[in-house]
């Protein structure tokens, strides 16, 4: 399955290297995820500006040290 069909079911984990030993919160996960599909969009109108995904990137993280890491 490809990884656009997971993310719409969810399955955000299933995309993850599984050597990969910090785990990470899944509401984080598909915030990473849903910004790297928008970036993707086949034309370019639908893609969010860098500055946008800059802002977007800071937010997540900020939100990933807010819930602390996990190992």
């Amino acid at each position: 399955m490809q990884a656009f069909g997971k993310y719409s079911e969810g399955n955000v984990y299933d995309m993850l290297d599984h050597q990969m030993h910090e785990t990470i919160d899944r509401e984080i996960l598909m915030k990473m995820f849903g910004l790297a599909i928008q970036c993707a969009a086949p034309t370019r109108a639908d893609r969010p500006d860098m500055k946008v995904v800059g802002e977007e990137l800071w937010a997540i993280r900020m939100d990933y040290m807010r819930r602390g890491r996990r190992e």
